[in-house]
């Protein structure tokens, strides 16, 4: 028996040469003393001995089976099928007994030339189907059992790997001294204390890089295990890093560490074990593959997957049992936040799967709601909850990192305010792309795209008033809460109980996911149809329709959630339910969704009814009848600083200078009104260019013949600061009809002021009300109101001068019993109020009837305006 000089020459010899039945022989050989206490690998040696023993015997048996040909298993059927009936069952234990260790192409044949003489087609094809799902089972078992005795071999032939040994007090490597008498000795050096082993040879499914598994116990005994790609082990920049994860050794050594690593991988590749590995959560391999934490969920179960870089993937652990989670949040499950929050929490997971994208929660409500509880219960249900949060100063670049390492699961922003940083961050979370960047070689590294739920906490709005429609619909409000004042030991309890039990509940949504997969859109578009029908601010329904789908998929979410609930022990309620209340309070009974030119438009009349003693009124000025009265208010119109515009009749015309309409505008000076709009950041220009298109603004055709346009601007002569005469200047006219329809709000401001066109619509109602012979409490004013808006719609539309008797006809319903010469003469004031011009012939006619007394109306005005 030779020397020994390591346990690699143990290992190899023993494989080799020894019988499993020489091994206490072995054991005690005084050679192999030699080496290393053998009592503490004896077990090793063993298992490497018998294994090596059953892959002998078995390869002998195969290579026997073959030479015996299809000839030596025909006999064995016919002799089987001599002794029983034939049936498949006989055919598939014949097969599982006798060929299963076959070459797959030779067994196939063998069943379809001579089993088929005993069977027609269909059952042939059963057996060949049952022999390739034996054969399957049985080909995994066997790689199996040498993977096994791969391992085993490894992890004693592993200690020596050409000049570098590993051995229980840390890493040597072989040198050569020169001793006194002049020759040489080699002798093992140690080159660091720190015992470390390539485990398993793993590929990033993110980035398809390979990487090496490294164990070892750092100097407190702790054992880490670490995932590192080639450069970080074969430069010394890179095996310096390993110092910062527990490995000690001088900086001097860290070229043998990387020669050390390369001998290894050189030495192992072939046998190391082939993991996966990934840098960020969420689906992976075509969403075959779900990694969260150092987790990976696949249909048939856990596995454990090593996250490389990923600072949150040690937030994702368990800790804790589920019933005590259960039990210490069972006061917070009565309230209908709690449901929502876990919907919210859960539905990023599925937003993959469902084809929709991401969107960020804004639970704005103020302090005492108990909006940071419940959003760290909902965490808690995947990992630590504390760490899970982010808080209200973290940068924008900071979320955008978090939100690229959590791809599809919740990140919890907590007392978000409304800033550039968090509206920047709405569009980059919702558009699910990460920042492109130059990186040092000038090449271009774009960002990862990620999927989420951003769930923020907040007192205040986090997009502002003029926020675009592209931005609302990306973001869910909820302004639900916990309704009554818990008593603090009850807080307390909640408290302990998510800060030492939490990571329970998302494996098990997940193994939900995994069950239903196939039937998640098929909910979801079950989810959609159930949700209420609204019509979308801007008329075509694209807006509605996009936050539709957000609704609906929380309420998918919330399917799977719920049945967890009633599985635990937790009272459930209706997902849809509570959805669908969400859906219509946020969309149908909002007026959050209006266009962006709208909004505009009524920050210009909000800014008018704020500043009305800025606005000259010249029309009122020329028509002031001489009493000391009106001649005092006009002094108190008269300002003496800059003016913001002029209240003006101004005339519409068509593209041929024809006058179709005439009414009184708010004129701003176009300095004051563009100012406005930038500072409440519109696009000025798309503004004003949707303003024309819905007839919002009188513009102005100017231009050359067959290449004419519309101006936003018209010309007017008004009355400049410290001009005795009135000069022609461009000015914005947006119309007061226009204005009331936009904002009826606005009246109960402009009413304030009576030498102000707001007074227009009470002088219109009590004409209609004298010439009925009724008064306020006698009648339904909404009623008036609509006749009235009837008339000035009417007239607004007309292209031209407006026949009276053609618009009394138009606008007088059946039941509203009035005479005719008394709705052209009530009408006839409306329009003419309005700024619209009527057809001379019946003006006129309309101006000689003459004012009918109460009495006589009464006899007409029976059903008039009634409710």
């Amino acid at each position: 028996m030779p020397e020994f000089k390591t346990l690699y020459n143990v290992a190899e010899y023993a494989v080799k040469n020894i019988e499993p039945c020489d091994i206490e022989k072995f054991m005690l050989d005084e050679n192999a003393k030699l080496v290393e206490p053998l009592n503490k690998i004896e077990g090793i040696i063993r298992s490497t001995v018998e294994q090596a023993e059953i892959l002998k015997a078995r390869k002998n048996q195969e290579e026997k089976n073959q030479a015996r040909g299809q000839s030596y298993y025909k006999k064995l059927w016919e002799d089987a099928i001599s002794k029983k009936p034939i049936t498949i069952e006989l055919a598939k234990e014949f097969l599982k007994e006798n060929m299963l260790n076959e070459n797959t192409n030779f067994a196939e044949e063998f069943i379809v030339e001579t089993i088929k003489e005993s069977f027609n087609t269909k059952k042939i094809n059963v057996i060949l189907s049952y022999y390739k799902e034996q054969k399957k089972a049985f080909d995994k078992g066997v790689a199996q059992s040498t993977r096994e005795a791969a391992r085993l071999t490894k992890s004693m032939s592993s200690q020596c790997y050409g000049a570098f040994s590993i051995k229980d007090e840390g890493i040597f490597k072989e040198k050569e001294i020169l001793l006194k008498d002049g020759s040489y000795a080699t002798i093992d050096e140690l080159i660091t204390t720190t015992k470390c082993n390539v485990e398993a040879l793993g590929k990033n499914v993110d980035d398809n890089n390979i990487l090496y598994k490294l164990r070892f116990k750092d100097n407190f005994g702790n054992e880490r295990v670490i995932w590192r790609a080639n450069h970080e082990l074969m430069q010394k920049s890179g095996v310096l890093g390993l110092q910062k994860e527990g490995m000690f050794f001088t900086e001097s050594n860290a070229g043998n560490i990387s020669a050390f690593f390369e001998a290894v991988i050189n030495a192992e590749k072939a046998i190391l074990p082939r993991e996966t590995a990934a840098s960020r959560n969420g689906w992976k391999l075509d969403n075959e593959l779900f990694v969260c934490g150092n987790v990976g969920y696949t249909a048939e179960g856990e596995k454990e997957i090593l996250q490389v870089g990923n600072p949150l993937a040690d937030f994702y652990t368990k800790k804790g049992t589920l019933d005590a989670w259960v039990k210490g949040t069972e006061k917070l499950w009565e309230f209908p936040v709690m449901h929502m929050k876990m919907y919210l929490a859960c539905t990023p997971v599925i937003l993959t799967l469902l084809g929709i994208p991401s969107f960020v929660v804004e639970q704005r409500l103020h302090s005492g709601r108990m909006k940071t509880e419940t959003s760290r219960v909902a965490a808690s249900a995947w990992g630590s909850p504390v760490e899970l949060q982010l808080t209200a100063d973290s940068t924008k670049c900071g979320v955008l990192a978090h939100v690229e390492f959590n791809n599809n699961l919740a990140t919890y922003i907590d007392e978000a305010k409304i800033s550039p940083e968090i509206r920047d961050l709405v569009y980059m979370i919702a558009n699910e792309t990460g920042r492109s960047k130059s990186n040092k070689d000038h090449g271009l590294e774009r960002g990862k795209n990620s999927t989420t739920v951003a769930i923020m906490t907040c007192e205040n709005p986090i997009l502002p008033d003029n926020a675009h429609t592209g931005e609302l619909v990306r973001v869910v409000p909820l302004s639900w809460g916990v309704e009554e004042l818990l008593p603090q030991d009850v807080v307390s309890e909640i408290t302990e109980t998510y800060t030492e039990n939490y990571g329970l509940f998302g494996p098990l949504f997940i193994e939900k996911v995994f069950e239903q997969h196939q039937e998640l859109k098929m909910r979801f578009n079950e989810n959609l149809k159930k949700l209420p029908n609204s019509e979308d601010k801007t008329g075509d329904y694209v807006t509605s329709a996009r936050a539709k789908r957000f609704y609906a998929a929380i309420a998918t979410a919330g399917d799977i959630v719920e049945t967890i609930f009633r599985e635990i022990g937790i009272k459930s309620m209706d997902s849809t339910d509570l959805c669908s209340k969400l859906y219509y309070q946020n969309v149908i009974a909002s007026s959050r969704f209006e266009p962006t030119y709208l909004k505009a438009y009524k920050a210009a009349i909000a800014m008018y009814a704020r500043n009305m003693v800025y606005f000259v009124n010249e029309d009122d000025e020329e028509n002031l009848e001489e009493n000391e009265e009106d001649l005092e208010e006009n002094k108190k119109n008269e300002i003496n600083h800059e003016k913001y515009g002029w209240i003006k009749q101004v005339i519409q015309k068509n593209e041929d200078g024809s006058e179709y309409s005439k009414g009184l505008c708010v004129c701003f000076d176009p300095k004051v009104l563009r100012k406005l709009l930038k500072e409440e950041e519109y696009a000025v220009e798309g503004v004003l260019k949707d303003w024309k298109e819905h007839d919002l603004i009188y513009y102005q055709w100017e231009g050359n013949k067959g290449s004419k346009y519309k101006s936003a601007t018209v010309s007017l002569k008004v009355k400049q600061d410290n001009k005795a005469a009135a000069t022609s200047t461009r000015v914005y006219a947006l119309p007061f009809t226009k204005m009331q329809e936009i904002n009826g709000d606005m009246e109960e401001e402009l009413e304030k002021n009576d030498k102000h066109p707001g007074k227009k619509e009470k002088e219109d109602i009590d004409d209609i009300l004298k010439a009925l012979g009724k008064k306020e409490n006698e009648v339904n004013l909404e009623n008036v109101r609509k006749v009235r808006e009837k008339v000035l719609k009417v007239c607004r539309e007309q292209k031209g001068p407006v026949d009276l008797e053609e618009l009394v006809k138009s606008v007088i319903e059946p039941d509203f019993t009035i005479t005719l010469d008394t709705a052209k003469v009530l009408i006839s004031k409306i329009a003419e109020r309005g700024g619209v011009v009527l057809n001379k012939e019946t003006d006129e006619r309309a101006r000689q009837v003459q004012k009918p007394s109460a009495e006589g109306t009464n006899d007409t005005t029976k059903k008039a305006c009634n409710a």
